[in-house]
């Protein structure tokens, strides 16, 4: 008998996972050629897990690929820059889309902490993600 972790974690990781491939059949029912991938979980950092040729574009889909540190705009104190590891990174034409999967129930008062975190994104990397920077 298998037995998986009953940890909220373990739940949260198999999400994104399972975004990573409804994302990959998106691309695929909306006509994406899949040129490359899957490929493991453990080189998503590394390699994209998936490349797809749509409309004579090449799009890649990333699991977990820290952004480069040198385009942040934010910065901890002494310098080192403000990292940021989104969950899911679809690549195309230089410019990113960055998607940050959350295993959680909407509520009516809204998610502000998932908000923030995204908004966070948008704004260090706002030359990655196409956005003009408001900062510095």
């Amino acid at each position: 008998m298998l037995a998986f972790p009953s940890s909220v974690s373990f739940y949260d990781k198999i999400f994104e996972i399972w975004c990573l491939q409804a994302l990959a059949v998106a691309f695929g029912q909306m006509g994406a050629e899949r040129l490359e991938g899957p490929r493991p979980l453990s080189m998503g950092n590394q390699t994209p897990l998936f490349v797809f040729r749509l409309n004579g574009r090449i799009i890649r889909i990333w699991f977990q690929k820290a952004l480069d540190p040198a385009r942040a705009v934010w910065a901890y104190e002494g310098g080192r820059p403000l990292r940021g590891i989104p969950d899911l990174t679809i690549e195309c034409d230089g410019k990113l889309l960055l998607v940050d999967a959350k295993n959680r129930l909407a509520s009516e008062n809204g998610r502000a902490e998932e908000i923030y975190k995204i908004l966070g994104y948008f704004e260090n990397y706002s030359d990655l993600v196409g956005a003009k920077p408001t900062l510095g």
